[in-house]
C-alpha cells in the first residue's frame, strides 16, 4: 500500500508567517543588533510613522543600535537608553529590558513599550514595540482626576492657623498619594470656642480622598451647629450622619474632635478610634492616650463621652494618625509607638512649629527613601503662657 508522502514545510517561511500573524510589532537582531528579520506589523508600524527616506532605516539588514545611537533631537536621551539596553541584553547582562516612550505626530499622539528578550543561546534579541496608548490615555485621565481631587482637598484644608488664646499650633497633611483619606479641621472665632479635629479614613486614594471631602463638609456644618463646647454631642451627630453611607461603601473613619477652653485649661475630647494621641506634659514623659471609643460608620449607636485632660503651660499635646507610627523602612522596620513618643519627649521644649517640621524629618529619614505606604498627618498644640 502506498503511503502518502507528508510535505515539510519551509521553516524560514513558516517563521516569517507566525511572525506576521503577530499584531505586536516585531523585528529579530543578532548578536551586533543588525535587524535579521521584521513581522508585517513592524512594516505597518514603519510605513505610518516614517518618510520615505526614512523608511530604508527599519528594514532587514539595517543595524538597529546604530540607528539608536545616531539618534538626535528631542528623542536623543530615550534612543540612547534604549540602545543601551538593547546592548544589556545582547550581552548577557539582563534577561528582560522594557522602555515606554511617546511617538508623536502632527495628528495624533500615541505611546509604546519596548521590550526585548534575548534568544536562545545568545544568538541575538526579539525587539517588540507594544502599543500602549488606550492605557496611557487612561493614566492620564487618572492623573488628572487625581490632581482636581487634590486642588479640592487643598482648598478644604484651613488656609491659616487660628490664633487661639494661650496655644501654640502647627497643622500638616502629607498624603501617600497626590491624595488621601487624612483631613484636619479648625473652628475658632470670638462667638465660638475653638475646636479642632483630626480624622483618617479608612483605604487611601481617591474613594477615601471623597469620602474626606464630603465629612469635612458635614463636619463643618455640625461643628457651627452646637454653640457649645461639646465634642460628644458632635460626634454623636456626625455618625448618626454618615452610617449609612459608610456602611454601603464598607469603609471606616477613625476621628479625635477637641475642644480647648482657655479659661479652665481644660481640653475637652471625644476619641472615636484615633490613633496616635500623645500628652506630653511639661519636663515630664510623652504619654500615648488610648483609643477608647469605635471609630465613626462602625455602628450605628454611639456611645461616646467627653474627656477631659490640663494643658499646663509649655504642656504639648499631639494628634497625628498612623501613617507616622507605621511608617516603614527598607529593612520592614515600623517607625512604631516608641519611637513616635521619644521623638515628642525630644522636641517638646521648642515652639510648635518647630516641633511638626522635625517631627516629620525624623520620620522621613527612619524610611531613608522608602514609599510611604499611608497619609501623615499632625495637629500639634503647645500650651503657652497667657
Amino acid at each position: 500500500m502506498k503511503q502518502a508522502t507528508i510535505r515539510q514545510p519551509n521553516k524560514a517561511f513558516l517563521a516569517q508567517e507566525i511572525l506576521d500573524s503577530l499584531e505586536i510589532t516585531m523585528a529579530v537582531v543578532d548578536t551586533d543588533g543588525t535587524i535579521l528579520a521584521v513581522n508585517e506589523a513592524w512594516n505597518r508600524m514603519a510605513r505610518a510613522a516614517c518618510s520615505s527616506a526614512q523608511l530604508s532605516r527599519t528594514r532587514v539588514g539595517i543595524n538597529y543600535l546604530q540607528i539608536c545611537r545616531e539618534a538626535r533631537g528631542a528623542s536623543v536621551e530615550l534612543a540612547s537608553e534604549a540602545a543601551a539596553g538593547i546592548e544589556s541584553i545582547l550581552s548577557g547582562k539582563v534577561p528582560l529590558f522594557s522602555l515606554e516612550y511617546p511617538c508623536f505626530s502632527p495628528t495624533e499622539q500615541r505611546w509604546y513599550l519596548m521590550q526585548v528578550t534575548p534568544l536562545p543561546q545568545h544568538r541575538g534579541a526579539v525587539v517588540a514595540h507594544i502599543d500602549i496608548t488606550t492605557r496611557k490615555h487612561l493614566e492620564l485621565q487618572r492623573q488628572a482626576q487625581f490632581e482636581k481631587a487634590a486642588r479640592i482637598q487643598l482648598q478644604l484644608l484651613p488656609e491659616k492657623l487660628p490664633l487661639v488664646n494661650s496655644l501654640d499650633i502647627y497643622a500638616y497633611s502629607h498624603p501617600a498619594e497626590q491624595v488621601g483619606g487624612d483631613f484636619y479641621d479648625f473652628l475658632s472665632s470670638t462667638t465660638h470656642p475653638f475646636i479642632f479635629t483630626i480624622g483618617d479614613v479608612s483605604g487611601k486614594g481617591l474613594s477615601a480622598a471623597f469620602l474626606a471631602t464630603a465629612i469635612h463638609t458635614i463636619l463643618h456644618t455640625t461643628m457651627r451647629a452646637f454653640p457649645l463646647a461639646d465634642p460628644k454631642a458632635i460626634m454623636v451627630s456626625l455618625n448618626e450622619d454618615l452610617y449609612d453611607d459608610f456602611t454601603k461603601v464598607g469603609m471606616f473613619v477613625t476621628m479625635f474632635t477637641g475642644c480647648y477652653d482657655p479659661q479652665t485649661e481644660q481640653l475637652i475630647y471625644v476619641n472615636a478610634g484615633h490613633s496616635p494621641v500623645i500628652h506630653c506634659p511639661d519636663g515630664g514623659p510623652a504619654v500615648l492616650l488610648e483609643a477608647e471609643e469605635t471609630g465613626l460608620g462602625i455602628i450605628p449607636t454611639s456611645f461616646y463621652e467627653n474627656q477631659h485632660i490640663r494643658l499646663s503651660p509649655n504642656d504639648v499635646f499631639v494628634a497625628g494618625t498612623d501613617g507616622l507610627n507605621e511608617c516603614f523602612n527598607a529593612n520592614g522596620e515600623m517607625f512604631g509607638y516608641e519611637r513616635l513618643l521619644k521623638t515628642v519627649e525630644m522636641l517638646a521644649d521648642r515652639p510648635a512649629n518647630q516641633i511638626g517640621v522635625e517631627l516629620f524629618k525624623a520620620v522621613h529619614q527612619f524610611a531613608h527613601g522608602y514609599p510611604q505606604s499611608d497619609d501623615q498627618t499632625v495637629v500639634i498644640l503647645k500650651r503657652i503662657a497667657n
